[in-house]
Parts: C-alpha cells; sequence; structure tokens
C-alpha cells in the first residue's frame, strides 16, 4: 500500500512503542486506572520501577519476582466496599498531614531513594527565599479481591494535593533542617529536607517515602508496597538551578566556549532512584519525577534561516555559462555570514562579562572563516585553471550524485525524476572554499591548517571533503602537476566504514574517469582510478590470492564473496547476479579486473571499472584517491614496495599526495589514537618534501560529529600545532546557531527513553524490553506498511563483543518465549496478532568481511517482507557509517563508554522520515549507568557538551616500546636508495635522517618525552650495530627457519636459531597485547576414562 508518511502517525506510534514498553516495566500510565490483574500476574511480580517498598525490604533480583503468596487481605468487588477499615482515600490534602516524627526515626531519603528495594522517590531541586511551594503526589496501591469467585490484584488510586502555602521551607538551622508531612492514613510522607544555601536560594531535597516496615513474609511485603509513584512540586516564584557554578573556574578556551555556548542549559532537578523533568518555560514553575523518563534531541538544519532562499544548485555551478550566476550566489553567502557575525557581535555586547572573552575569541574565528571563503572565491575569480577546476568539480559531483542515487536506491534508474533540485548545503560549498588557495598554492600558509569538519551526524561531512577531493584531482591534471603517487589519502578506523565510503568515493572516482575519457587532451591520459587498502580479512592482498579466491568463488561456486566490489558504483548493476562476467583475470596483466555486466553501462567492456582492491596492483600503479584503514599503515615498515604510494621510487622523492582526509576523528583516541600519532610521523615523513626554503606537506582535513579539545588532539596526532587547528564551523555565541547550522526548533527530533528497573537483573530486562518491542508492531493492524515498518526492526547495541554474546543466546530461547506469552495474552482478548523472530543478525568484528556486508545489506529490507529483518544485535562497528533510512528502534544496554560513542550509535536510528525513539537500559549496578539515569533530561539537553576529550599520548613510555622502531625503520627505508642489504647495520646518513625527523617531531609535540626517546634510539643503534641480521623481516608466524630477520610482528614467536636482538614491529596499531594459542589437549571425560584405566 502506498500512502504518504505521516508525522502524526509516526508520532502516535512512538507513544504506542512507549506506553507498551511503561506498562510493561512501570504499569498503568493512566494515573485513576483501577486495572485488574490475575492472581498469577501479581503487580510484584509484574511491575519492577517505580515502586515504593516497605523499609527493610529484601528483592530476589534473580528471580525479579516475590515467589509463594498466599491470599491476604480481599476487597469483595460485588460489594464494591473496602473489606478492611478505613480502605484507600481517593484524595487527601493538607489536612490530612500529620506532624513530623522525631529523629530517630529519620533516615536520610537520598539513601532510602537509593536502595535496590528503594522505598523513597526523591529529587534536588533550589528554591528562592520567600517562595511558595506546592505539591502533588501520585501512585497506587494493590489490593486483593474476589471476583467470579476467582481472587485477582485490584489497582487503587492515591493522589495526594499540597496547595500553595501548606509546605513550609525549612530554614537550616539545626532544628529546622527539614520537614515531615504524612499522607492521611497512608504510610506515607513528603519530606523536604534543607542541603545548603546558594547565591539566591536554598537547595532542597523533596522526597515521598513508604514509612512502612517489612516483615520478611514476601506476601505480606508486596502488598505494602506503593506503585507507580509520581511528585511534581511547583514554585510561585521559579525555581533555580540547585548548583553553583564559579565564574572563573574555566581550564581551558574550549572550556569557556562551552560555558558560553551552553550557558543557557541548565539543570533544575536532580533525581534520587529517580530521573526528573522541568517546565520547559521561564521562570521554571515545576520540576517532576519521572520512572522512564524521554527526552528528544532536535536536529541541527544546515541551512540557516537567512539562507532559505539562496540556491546553490550543483548543476548550475557545473555549467561554464553560469559562471556569474555562481558567483553571484558565493558572494550572496558571504553576506549572509557576514550579517550573521554582525548581528551575533551585537548580541555579545548584552552578555555577562564572564562570556564576552570567550564570544570575542568565538566571533573572531568566524571573521577568519569569512575570510578565507572570501580568499576562495578571490582565487577563483583570478586563476582560470582554479576556476576550470571548481566548475569541473562541480560537474563530476553532480554526475556522481546522479549515478549514486541509483546505486543506494534512492531512485530507481537514472531516467527516474529527481524531484528536488540538488544544492550545496552552505557549510559544504564554504568548507571547499575555504581550501582553494591552500590547493593550488602549495607554499600558502593555510596548508599547514588542519581543517576540522565538526557537523552532526547525517549532516552531509562526506559530501563536503568529497567536493574537494574532486578539485584536486581535476586541477593537478590541469595544471600538469600530478603527484607520482596518490594523489588524495582518505583515512578511515573501521573496516564497516572503509568498505562504505569506498561505495560512495568509487562512485565520484568513476565521474571523474567518464569526464576524462570525453576529454583526454584536457585531463590526459592517466585514468582516475580509486584503490582500497584493506586487511586480508575485507579484501586479498595479493594477486595469487585474489586468483585463487576468484577461482573458488566464480567458477567453482564456492565460500563468501572475498571481493569488497559487490555491485556497479556508476550503475547499481548486481555483480553477484553474474560473477563471471564481472569478476575477471586480465590474461596478460593478471591484473583483477571489475567489469559491469550491464551493456548500457559506460564501464562494461575493456578494463571495466577503475577499482583496485588488491594491493600489488595498488603499489604497482598507484591509484589517484586511496581510501584505506588506518591500520594498514602499520604496514609500511614491511612494505617497501608500499612507498610508492608516496611518490618515493627506490629512494627518489616524486611529487606526494596533496590532500589526507581523516574521517571521524573521535575514533583516533586511546592506544589507537597513540599508535596512530606515532605512525603518523612515517607518515609525514614520507609525504614531505623541500621546495627551497619552504617544507612541503600534504593539506590535512578531518571530519567528526563529535569532539572536544580537538586541538590537543590534532597536535599530537599532526605535529601541526595547537594553533593550526581551524574547527569548522566556529561557534557563535549559541550552541544552536553557528549560521552554517542551525537548530530546528519546529522539527521533531529523536526521542530518547531510560529504565532503570533496580529489582530486575539485566537479563531479565532486556528479554522483556525486547520482546515488549518486538510485539507492540505487530500489533498494529491500524496502521500503513510504510509507517510501521521503521519499528519492524530493532537494532540492539552493545558495548563488547561479551556483552552481545550472552544476548544473541536470548534469541533462540528466552525472547521467543516470552513472545509467546504475549501471544496467549492477545488471544485471551480475542487478538490474533502474532510475532516471530525469522530473520536475526549480528553485526560484529567477529563476523567476516561477507557476512557484515549481506547483514547491512538485509537492514535495508523493508517490512512486510518476510526477509526485513527482526532483531539484529551490534557492536560499536555500526556507530559510524552505517546509513539506513528505514532504521527507527534502538535499544542500548547500558550507558555507553563515551558520550561520543552514544551519540555516534544512536544516531543510526531516526535518520530517515520516521524520527526513531532510542530506549536505554541502564544498569542497576553500576554507579555510572544510575548518575546518568537521575540526570537524564540535562544529559540529552546539552548532549554535544558532554563528550569527553579524547586521550592521544603519540610519544609515551608505552608507545615508545611498540612503535619507535618500526616508524624508525620505515623512514630509513624510504631514505635508503639501495635498500636491499641496509638491514646489515644501521646506514648512518639514513639512520640519522630518521632519528632526526623523531626527535624533531616529538620535541614539537611533547618535549617531556625527548630525552627518553634519544636514549631509546641510542639503544636501537647498539643492538643493530651489535646483531648479525640477514634479512629485513619474517611476517609468517610458523616460519622460524634462519637466516636472523631485523624484524618480525610484535606477539609472534621467535627462533632459538636466530643470533638475538630481533625488533619486535606491530602489523596492526590495534593489537596492543600479544597474544597466545591455546591448543585443547584433551576432555574432562577423556582424563577420567583413563583414570578409571589405571585404577582397574
Amino acid at each position: 500500500m502506498n500512502t504518504k508518511f505521516d508525522d502524526a502517525i509516526d508520532e502516535e506510534l512512538r507513544n504506542r512503542l512507549y506506553k507498551s514498553v511503561h506498562e510493561e516495566f512501570v504499569g498503568p500510565m493512566d494515573p485513576d486506572s483501577e486495572e485488574i490483574l490475575d492472581e498469577r500476574d501479581s503487580p510484584a511480580g509484574r511491575y519492577h520501577a517505580g515502586v515504593l517498598h516497605p523499609r527493610g525490604a529484601h528483592v530476589d533480583v534473580a528471580q525479579g519476582e516475590s515467589a509463594g503468596r498466599e491470599p491476604d487481605t480481599v476487597l469483595d468487588e460485588r460489594n464494591e466496599g473496602p473489606a478492611r477499615d478505613g480502605g484507600l482515600p481517593d484524595i487527601a490534602d493538607a489536612s490530612d498531614v500529620g506532624e513530623a516524627l522525631p529523629d530517630e526515626d529519620y533516615e536520610e531519603p537520598v539513601a532510602l531513594s537509593n536502595a535496590r528495594a528503594q522505598s523513597a522517590i526523591s529529587m534536588t531541586v533550589a528554591v528562592r527565599p520567600g517562595d511558595v511551594l506546592s505539591a502533588d503526589i501520585r501512585c497506587a496501591k494493590y489490593v486483593r479481591i474476589k471476583a467470579d469467585d476467582k481472587s485477582h490484584f485490584k489497582r487503587v488510586p492515591v493522589h495526594f494535593v499540597f496547595k500553595s502555602g501548606d509546605l513550609a521551607i525549612p530554614s537550616g538551622r539545626h532544628d529546622d533542617a527539614r520537614r515531615v508531612y504524612r499522607l492521611g492514613k497512608e504510610h506515607l510522607e513528603l519530606w523536604l529536607v534543607y542541603r545548603r544555601a546558594i547565591s539566591g536560594g536554598v537547595v532542597l531535597t523533596v522526597a515521598v517515602c513508604n514509612t512502612d516496615n517489612a516483615t520478611g513474609n514476601r506476601s505480606d511485603d508486596d502488598l505494602k508496597c506503593y506503585y507507580q509513584t509520581y511528585l511534581r512540586i511547583s514554585s510561585s516564584s521559579g525555581l533555580i538551578p540547585p548548583v553553583w557554578n564559579q565564574a572563573n573556574d574555566v581550564a581551558s578556551a574550549e572550556d569557556a566556549t562551552k560555558r558560553l555556548i551552553y550557558r543557557n542549559i541548565r539543570n533544575y532537578a536532580i533525581g534520587h532512584g529517580c530521573a526528573t523533568r522541568w517546565d520547559d518555560n521561564r521562570p521554571v514553575l515545576w520540576a517532576e519525577t519521572q520512572i522512564i523518563p524521554t527526552a528528544e534531541t532536535r536536529s541541527m538544519k544546515p541551512i540557516h534561516p537567512s539562507m532559505e532562499d539562496v540556491t546553490l544548485s550543483i548543476e548550475d555551478f557545473g555549467n561554464p555559462d553560469h559562471w556569474d550566476d555562481t558567483v553571484k550566489s558565493i558572494q550572496l553567502l558571504c553576506k549572509k555570514y557576514g550579517q550573521w557575525i554582525a548581528e551575533v557581535r551585537g548580541k555579545a555586547e548584552g552578555l555577562s562579562e564572564c562570556y564576552r572573552a570567550a564570544a570575542w575569541d568565538n566571533l573572531a574565528q568566524c571573521e577568519i572563516c569569512l575570510n578565507r571563503i572570501e580568499e576562495g572565491l578571490g582565487t577563483l575569480e583570478t586563476d582560470d585553471m582554479a576556476k576550470k577546476a571548481f566548475i569541473m568539480a562541480n560537474e563530476a559531483m553532480y554526475e556522481q550524485f546522479l549515478h549514486y542515487s541509483v546505486v543506494s536506491g534512492e531512485r530507481g534508474s537514472l531516467d527516474e525524476p529527481l524531484g528536488y533540485t540538488r544544492s550545496w548545503r552552505p557549510f559544504q560549498l564554504a568548507f571547499i572554499l575555504m581550501n582553494i588557495r591552500s590547493m593550488v598554492d602549495e607554499t600558502y600558509e593555510d596548508r599547514k591548517v588542519v581543517d576540522l569538519i565538526w557537523f552532526p551526524t547525517g549532516g552531509g561531512k562526506t559530501e563536503a571533503y568529497l567536493g574537494l577531493t574532486a578539485f584536486v584531482l581535476i586541477w593537478e591534471r590541469l595544471s600538469h602537476n600530478e603527484s607520482e603517487g596518490v594523489t588524495v589519502l582518505m583515512r578511515y578506523t573501521l573496516r564497516l566504514l572503509t568498505s562504505q565510503q569506498f561505495d560512495r568515493a568509487s562512485s565520484l572516482i568513476c565521474s571523474l574517469e567518464a569526464m576524462r575519457r570525453k576529454e583526454p587532451e584536457l585531463l590526459g591520459g592517466r585514468e582516475f582510478r580509486i584503490g582500497l587498502w584493506v586487511g586480508s580479512d575485507a579484501s586479498p592482498n595479493k594477486r595469487d590470492e585474489a586468483e585463487k579466491k576468484r577461482q573458488a568463488y566464480v567458477d567453482r561456486n564456492e565460500g563468501l564473496n572475498p571481493f569488497p566490489v559487490r555491485k556497479c558504483p556508476w550503475c547499481g548493476s548486481s555483480f553477484e547476479d553474474d560473477r563471471r562476467a564481472s569478476y575477471v583475470r586480465q590474461r596478460r596483466t593478471k591484473k583483477l579486473l571489475f567489469v559491469c555486466s550491464n551493456p548500457e553501462c559506460g564501464y562494461s567492456k575493456g578494463d571495466g571499472l577503475p577499482l583496485d582492491v588488491v594491493d600489488e596492483e595498488i603499489y604497482q600503479n598507484p591509484p589517484s584517491l586511496l581510501v584505506g584503514t588506518i591500520d594498514k599503515f602499520a604496514m609500511l615498515p614491511y612494505r617497501h614496495e608500499a612507498f610508492a604510494l608516496f611518490g618515493i621510487h627506490n629512494g627518489r622523492r616524486g611529487r606526494p599526495p596533496k590532500l589526507i582526509i581523516q574521517d571521524e576523528l573521535h575514533l583516533i583516541s586511546g592506544p589507537l589514537g597513540s599508535m596512530a600519532g606515532h605512525y603518523e610521523t612515517l607518515v609525514s615523513a614520507l609525504c614531505e618534501r623541500t621546495d627551497g626554503s619552504s617544507k612541503i606537506l600534504p593539506k590535512v582535513v578531518a571530519s567528526t560529529a563529535t569532539v572536544s579539545r580537538a586541538k590537543e588532539q590534532c597536535n599530537q596526532l599532526y605535529a601541526c600545532g595547537e594553533d593550526k587547528v581551524f574547527q569548522f564551523p566556529p561557534s557563535g555565541i549559541d550552541y544552536d546557531d553557528s549560521f552554517f547550522s542551525y537548530e530546528d526548533k519546529e522539527a521533531r527530533g529523536r526521542r530518547y527513553a531510560g529504565l532503570f528497573i533496580p529489582t530486575l537483573n539485566a537479563a531479565s530486562a532486556n528479554i522483556r524490553l525486547y520482546a515488549d518491542l518486538l510485539w507492540e508492531p505487530a500489533t498494529w493492524n491500524d496502521v500503513a506498511d510504510e509507517q510501521k515498518d521503521p519499528y519492524w526492526t530493532i537494532v540492539g547495541y552493545y558495548g563488547t563483543t561479551r556483552e552481545l554474546g550472552q544476548a544473541v543466546t536470548w534469541m533462540g530461547g528466552d525472547i521467543p518465549e516470552r513472545l509467546h506469552e504475549h501471544k496467549m495474552r492477545a488471544e485471551r482478548v480475542g487478538d490474533k496478532s502474532v510475532r516471530y523472530i525469522n530473520v536475526a543478525k549480528e553485526l560484529t568484528g567477529r563476523k567476516d568481511a561477507d557476512e557484515v556486508r549481506k547483514g547491512l545489506d538485509s537492514l535495508t529490507i523493508s517490512y512486510p517482507s518476510s526477509k526485513a529483518v527482526d532483531l539484529c544485535f551490534a557492536t560499536n562497528m555500526i556507530s559510524v557509517g552505517l546509513d539506513v533510512g528505514r532504521l527507527g528502534l534502538m535499544v542500548v544496554e547500558g550507558q555507553p563508554k563515551t558520550t561520543a560513542e552514544y551519540i555516534q550509535a544512536s544516531s543510526r536510528v531516526g535518520r530517515g522520515k520516521a524520527k526513531g525513539i532510542v530506549f536505554v537500559v541502564y544498569s542497576a549496578t553500576k554507579p555510572r549507568d544510575r548518575s546518568h539515569y537521575e540526570n537524564f533530561a540535562m544529559y540529552h539537553n546539552g548532549f554535544y557538551q558532554n563528550v569527553e576529550p579524547s586521550s592521544v599520548t603519540s610519544f609515551c613510555r608505552q608507545v615508545r616500546d611498540r612503535a619507535l622502531f618500526g616508524t624508525l625503520i620505515g623512514i630509513y627505508r624510504s631514505v635508503d636508495e639501495e635498500d636491499s642489504e641496509a638491514f646489515r647495520s644501521p646506514e648512518e646518513r639514513a639512520f640519522s635522517l630518521a632519528a632526526e625527523t623523531i626527535l624533531s617531531r616529538i620535541e614539537k609535540v611533547d618535549p617531556h618525552e625527548l630525552a627518553g626517546a634519544k636514549q631509546d634510539i641510542e639503544a636501537i643503534r647498539a643492538i643493530w650495530q651489535e646483531s648479525d641480521y640477514d634479512r629485513w623481516f619474517e611476517l609468517k608466524p610458523d616460519n622460524l627457519d634462519p637466516p636472523t630477520p631485523l624484524m618480525h610482528p610484535s606477539g609472534s614467536k621467535t627462533s632459538d636459531a636466530w643470533s638475538g636482538g630481533t625488533f619486535d614491529v606491530p602489523t596492526s596499531m590495534r593489537s596492543v597485547d600479544a597474544q597466545c594459542k591455546l591448543r585443547i589437549v584433551g576432555s574432562y571425560g577423556e582424563y577420567y576414562e583413563r583414570e578409571a584405566e589405571c585404577n582397574a
């Protein structure tokens, strides 16, 4: 059924999912509900959050429910009256309030709230002097009733209201530190506890407590619980944040900027044993508890309101006849940006003094940005070659877009109308223009600046640096200044991301090559090509290996597809449908070719597509653009032939790469970041050239959606100096408006919901949650398939493979069993809905490349297809690069280790028309998880300000021990022209140059490590001089025969036959610890059999 997607329906579906989960773990959302539960479905066994237990109660979290209950107090439903004295009041007011309890009966409410079987919920707020407070408290008790000669549990609502003036604020004196209000005849009290005085007010903890005591009898204690507890506190003059900020306590310029741009994001309530939310208006007139809190993160629009009438058409920019209009559009962009800067400057004048310095610094960066954009436009207007390259780059990008829209499935064919004008987003165009001059003038000062694109996920960062790539590749052909190796290096950290971006970049290269074939006299006779440089798990590294795998897959139909190219990046035709025609070995060169089987495609003849995925072919003929994983660079010391990628041939240094792109910079941190920073010394040395007195290096561009203290990180990685890092777009004075990104306050955003289930173990909570989320969409018989589709597939995100491994076992037993229970309940009320787990997937590093690709492809299959995925468990493999618009439902197990990971992972859903919902299951045993739950609203309101700084220590002792020799020998081998015998003893000129290069970089980046590095290098020299080496390396772990190699992989075995002193050099930047192999020598059964034989 083809229907138009309806935002209102999507909102309703998200509400249904939330309601379903709330009713599963907390209970009815209707506070006046009088639900009836079957005796077998007791409230204590069913509801595990928002419950106030009697004090001293014990909960068996392994079972998650109480057992062995006997009938207790009973209400007779037929008489509609209480069978015991007093009953339960429907509503109470101040007239029901009792006297405060004596001190000896007082217990700290926060401690009661934080207990596993909590007997209070509380929140800390701050009020102004003289404020008048009121309160609203709701909960429910369940009592046993008889109906139809059967026992049931009936919900009885409990509601208390304290009107303005009923509550007195404690003064904080020793005899007035708290006020306690008894709530009618219930075993409930409202507490107001004085905490401290702050500037302009008083901090209080407000708590609702169950004062009943546990008896030890589980059945009795369960009926003493209060369920679905809710508290709202209201203020007549407005609440204030219950924390104090020291205006001068700022550690860095970046911290000052964060304080400035997030100054209006304030925390007005801190939960204890619950989460909180508060009034969105100012003043903040109320705050309330939430058991399953929700927050919505609004999306950032890439087009400022002032730019909505400005068209930046890529097609028009690629037409030389429209050049005058192109210039006017860019000038208008600059004018609008300049006006925005002026407006923000005026607003900054009215800021408090503590914010102004940061505001002026930010605006100064905005001025620099504007100047660079205008400078780029000036270059295009005065340099005909740059102008020509810019126009052709736009033409190539437009053709790339048209073809990739078919490849990605956005359009059915090239003939299908596009339906809209494909335009540059202002930040994409501005970024390209900023770098125009430094691309055409290698000596220009901005060439040394590391430009970091910082833009939210899904904002279009890839198109920005692909556009710059197209310009560079075309400009070097027009200027006859081609690199003699690779022109552009594009690096990623994850193989999944690398493969996906390779597909997109391949479309661009096909576009450029199609242009070259039309105008070879202009763009030269050398093909535009793209290479994929990854590990052997993702693509064969040698020709012989590639041919063996090709024959097995193509000729004998054996095994999985060993090649990362599955369909034509130009027309979208599948290669797997006609393997023999698509995967071809060229007889003359024995080269692996990818030939499109679609006769209408421009790459169906001759040598096919301009793609290389085999290392030997990449080294022999370096492509224009090389896409690779950062780990691959650890192999440079071993692969002398790889120096050709940098224009180095037998020691002769030709023109090097012009542009290095590092995507997802936030992942280059920790041990991986430190190793990458160390090896970057080698990469920089291979790229460096001199022009007279000037040092020429490639332009470095990085991108990320989550970053903190980027200047420090980039300096550690690229030794550029913190003053040579430019974050684009620069901030203004508010987080939600940088001109190039603007928060869309009218649009819906991705919704987050937090689950903290204190009386259930993690496995039980997750099983129930997954079953509930799977079941709920199956009941939507009134919803069109297109609307239902985003919530049919659940993505379960896990921080570690170990945690995911346990979850995978639930797919086969626990979750289906729970789904069966849902089905049985539905049948009892005449609902014929069913749901099974027909298609389950796992996306982790333990799956091979082909399984991962097929898993990704399966996620694109929409409901109601029987092949649509029901449940997919994944690790951080999907945290970047996964872009499937139909996904709208995710479960995150525990708070991820970093905010960056959390933002990146959760943004994999809600990227399409459906905005999606993410359920975060917090661990009841982890204090950090509890903290995130209790501060849920504040954390999500200021998402990006919580991103932690990346830790990179490129030259510390531990990294030097592991990587120093690899970096040293890589530079050494690149200098020595003969190389063949240079392993025997250190050749002085090459060794000294390598040592000087490393020490010079350490002095710039981390001078405290300089002395230690000098000692390490001299120790390496001494060992090398004293030992006898007969070859460069040994890569095969089982080959321990002489002669002695100079180096071998870290963690591999060494041979007694080697003369000693052989150096460990890693083959990956990730394998931090040495690995050991385990061999099973027997089983317990065999052992006992042998024992029996011996004793016979």
